[in-house]
């Protein structure tokens, strides 16, 4: 395909996407779906599995997926890199020059990937693409393209379209989550904390009823295509527990709501077991979520922690040296971004 062409295409392919990630009432399944079927035209495949992260935590927080790996698939593969196991890590194309990657039959058979490439032979699928999604310097997804037995296998120059399209397909998750997601701790009808209990081959053995209604919650939101089946809330925090790391808390955006999900890692007779919390997220993680998702600048994230605390636009202004000018711009931005009325609706969304 000529050079000009192919610039053309992934321009359009990057407007269409955008325009889908702005069509009222759709779901993840239908954004990946109609993600999927754009990005075809410029780089044909069998099948795909859409990832949205954390762009704080930098962990899993929804996932899509279509025709290719199965969902205990995705689930080794996402454990599997944070693990350092995966010769084709995701994390690797974040901060990489070149953040889309080619692995598949063509590639070295070794004692390191070999775990991969077996994995990718019960699941039927003979090459993938990935692509970190990344926009101003933040990873906000993934997608892997894959193709089966007997197709073309991605090349560089796949690599390098895919490559292309990165920034504009992070844009559309992040246009899609800042308006469908909303802002506020989820309710989930009135449910508290709810907490899992998962042991050492990753299976949840048991949860207090708040956690499986969070799970079924998460099941059934249009946000969270594979949610009831993957759990992928869970993916990050659950591998950073196993790990021994601090605790990870990932936020994660519903249609109702924001969620919490963190985990420890348990000891003595439970040792290898891992304690997972699912809650309404607080005004901490709130807070950063808004910031990073809907764009909020520092100035006016501090202007809106002065307002959690208490203080009055005269106060706040004398607080951050500002004009109560300023101030009220500040709050005006603010209210436009994330799409609130006034300031008592902010900070009742942010306290309930």
């Amino acid at each position: 395909m000529h050079t000009q062409e192919v610039t053309w295409n992934l321009e359009s392919v990057g407007r269409s996407v955008l325009d889908a990630a702005s069509e009222a009432g759709a779901g993840l399944s239908d954004l990946a779906d109609e993600m999927s079927r754009l990005v075809g035209h410029v780089l044909p495949h069998d099948g795909f599995w859409l990832m949205g992260l954390d762009p704080v935590a930098g962990t899993p927080a929804f996932a899509a997926r279509r025709h290719g790996y199965s969902p205990y698939a995705c689930f080794r593969l996402e454990t599997s890199h944070r693990a350092d196991h995966d010769l084709n890590p995701f994390a690797a194309l974040v901060d990489d020059p070149r953040p889309a990657r080619v692995f598949g039959t063509g590639s070295p058979m070794n004692e390191v990937t070999a775990p991969l490439h077996e994995l990718m032979a019960e699941e039927g699928v003979a090459d993938e693409l990935r692509v970190a999604l990344t926009l101003r310097g933040r990873a906000w997804g993934g997608l892997t393209l894959l193709r089966g037995p007997g197709r073309r296998p991605f090349t560089t120059e796949d690599a390098d379209c895919a490559a292309g399209l990165g920034p504009c397909l992070a844009a559309a998750l992040r246009k899609f989550v800042s308006g469908r997601g909303r802002l506020g701790g989820a309710h989930g009808g009135g449910l508290g904390p709810g907490t899992l209990l998962i042991d050492d081959c990753n299976w949840i053995t048991s949860a207090t009823p708040d956690a499986r209604s969070w799970l079924r919650h998460l099941a059934t939101d249009p946000l969270h295509a594979d949610g009831g089946r993957t759990v992928t809330p869970l993916w990050g925090p659950l591998t950073a527990a196993r790990r021994g790391d601090p605790r990870t808390t990932t936020c994660v955006p519903t249609a109702q709501g924001w969620i919490a999900v963190s985990a420890q890692p348990l000891d003595g007779p439970l040792s290898g077991h891992v304690a997972a919390t699912i809650q309404p997220a607080p005004a901490d993680a709130l807070l950063t979520a808004m910031s990073t998702w809907y764009g909020i600048t520092p100035r006016e994230l501090a202007v809106v922690q002065c307002a959690l605390e208490g203080g009055r636009v005269k106060q706040i202004a004398r607080i951050l040296q500002l004009s109560h000018h300023t101030v009220n711009d500040h709050f005006g931005a603010v209210y436009r971004k994330v799409g609130v009325s006034g300031r008592d609706e902010l900070i009742r969304l942010l306290t309930r």
